[in-house]
């Protein structure tokens, strides 16, 4: 008899191998009922649903909160619960659903199952009633798509080998939504009164935002760098040239970020489009500049700094008064470990700060970019992390471009074209929405290939990326093909691309890009 589809790993730390060997042969009706067992359909507990949604019920507690009992018991079947619309969705597709239930696996729409961003935070030794506010840190998503934050650890139930039963743990979820709400979730019960598993007993209700609370930080010596970790406020860190245990340091009126020429970590910073710091619920992937060696501020000779620009343009300085005052203004910063979060600085007095430094989930967006590669003799790089087309001159770091542009003519930063590892693959989708993970197969590097000339005459190209038109050769018009390509870019992050449009060496692309160590879009 087939039984358990429960992690072996688990139950072999709480059960010895003999035993389990000898209870696999008989408990399998208890934890798994054949696929086509219906919930009992006289269960006290499960009133009938008045909703459009077939296996989801819900009752209104009449506290703000919800009881919801899911009918998780199909074994293919993943049944996603919206919780900003106490609606249903199919959780095995990646549209509008915060969590997803299949037998006893629960699912967030983030990280490895999906584009929601959804995080959790657990919270022990709590009551429900008591949660009133979400946590500012501690959120995390699920990481594989064998390992999810409801599982990972001692996971969200406990398992008795007596009876081969489970018992929700007395844990207080708080669930950050793909709308940037919040909400408590408690689980109560695998089974429902009739003994059927996989009949999902949650308690849910929406809870505040975490408290915008005002950091102190006291940057005032200038040897010395104080470092700032999201969530986390300045923390000691002993070797931060190496370290990815901080995002951001200052020192006096400097900024930099862990990335760059700063740090080892995936950082940079942006300007968010909201001056309102609560208003600022996500975080775009695109548009964020790394540190590199900055000119000090102060007199002629006065040096250079790793520093972070976008950062150092926080103030405003009067030179009759000399006061330095923060700008109407909040950023974004990419954390050390490509997670992000929005920074603003509220006040400033010879060093000492009070900044609001907190996680925001990411958000990926497609971006529209007009590239001029309308010059026979000038390439055009593209840059996707940052979103921009500029000239490649001797002066262009090698590290500043992903793709570049000559003509009808296309490169990208790698093989005999760039010294980076950049690549292109050509997807079968004829639409961005159709591409909701990078590809992490081989990128196809540019080589030596042919050219209209004399014979034998070759350039350095992509060969994939290469086949993006089509050309009439009695209207001599050049066409954009129906492909979306995916192109890996310097930093190992991915974008997926579509030429919208083409007219004389101009170019319109529409392209969504993952930001680094993500492969979701």
């Amino acid at each position: 008899m087939r039984v358990l589809s429960f992690p072996l790993p688990r139950f072999l730390r709480v059960v010895p191998s003999l035993i389990l060997a000898g209870w696999m042969a008989g408990c399998g009706p208890d934890l798994k009922p054949d696929p086509g067992e219906p919930p009992a359909t006289d269960n006290p507990d499960t009133p009938n649903n008045p909703s459009t949604d077939p296996n989801l019920t819900h009752v209104d507690n009449g506290d703000g909160s919800f009881t919801t009992t899911v009918n998780a018991t199909r074994q293919e079947a993943w049944i996603g619960l919206d919780l900003d619309q106490r609606s249903e969705a199919n959780g095995a597709e990646d549209q509008k659903w915060d969590l997803a239930f299949q037998r006893f696996h629960i699912r967030l729409r983030g990280g490895a199952h999906g584009t929601g961003s959804v995080e959790v935070a657990i919270l022990s030794g709590v009551s429900f009633d008591k949660v009133t506010q979400a946590p500012a840190a501690g959120y995390t998503t699920d990481s594989a798509a064998d390992s999810t934050a409801f599982e990972e650890g001692d996971g969200w139930y406990i398992y008795n080998p007596s009876n081969h039963k489970l018992t929700a743990r007395e844990l207080i979820y708080v669930v950050r939504t793909d709308a940037g709400a919040y909400f408590k979730v408690q689980l109560l019960d695998y089974y429902d009164s009739a003994g059927t598993p996989a009949m999902i007993k949650l308690r849910w209700g929406p809870v505040q935002p975490p408290s915008a609370g005002e950091l102190q930080v006291d940057a005032s010596d200038s040897n010395a760098w104080v470092y700032l970790q999201v969530d986390h406020g300045v923390v000691q860190v002993a070797t931060p040239e190496s370290s990815k245990d901080w995002d951001v340091a200052v020192r006096r009126t400097q900024f930099r970020t862990n990335g760059g020429s700063s740090g080892p970590g995936l950082g940079g910073a942006r300007i968010a489009e909201q001056t309102d710091f609560t208003a600022v619920q996500h975080a775009p992937t695109v548009g964020y500049v790394a540190d590199t060696e900055q000119p000090i501020q102060g007199p002629p000779n006065s040096g250079t700094a790793s520093l972070n620009a976008v950062l150092g343009d926080w103030y405003d300085y009067d030179v009759n008064t000399h006061v330095v005052s923060p700008k109407a203004r909040v950023f974004l910063v990419r954390t050390a470990s490509g997670d992000y979060a929005r920074l603003q600085i509220t006040s400033y007095s010879s060093g000492k700060y009070t900044v609001r430094f907190t996680s925001v989930p990411r958000q990926v967006a497609v971006v529209q970019l007009a590239v001029d590669a309308s010059l026979d003799t000038q390439l055009v790089g593209v840059k996707f992390g940052r979103g921009t087309a500029a000239a490649i001159t001797a002066e262009t770091a090698s590290s500043d471009w992903d793709i570049a542009f000559r003509r009808t003519w296309i490169q990208t930063n790698s093989g005999t074209s760039g010294t980076a590892h950049a690549g292109a693959l050509l997807t079968q989708a004829t639409s961005l929405a159709e591409v909701t993970t990078a590809d992490e197969g081989t990128y196809v590097e540019d080589q030596m290939m042919p050219v209209p000339g004399p014979s034998g005459s070759e350039a350095s190209g992509n060969p994939v990326l290469n086949d993006w038109y089509d050309y009439d050769i009695n209207t001599h018009v050049v066409t954009p093909k129906a492909s979306i390509f995916l192109v890996k870019t310097v930093e190992g992050a991915f974008a997926k691309v579509r030429i919208v449009s083409y007219a004389d060496g101009h170019f319109t692309l529409e392209y969504a890009y993952t930001g680094p160590a993500r492969t979701s879009f």
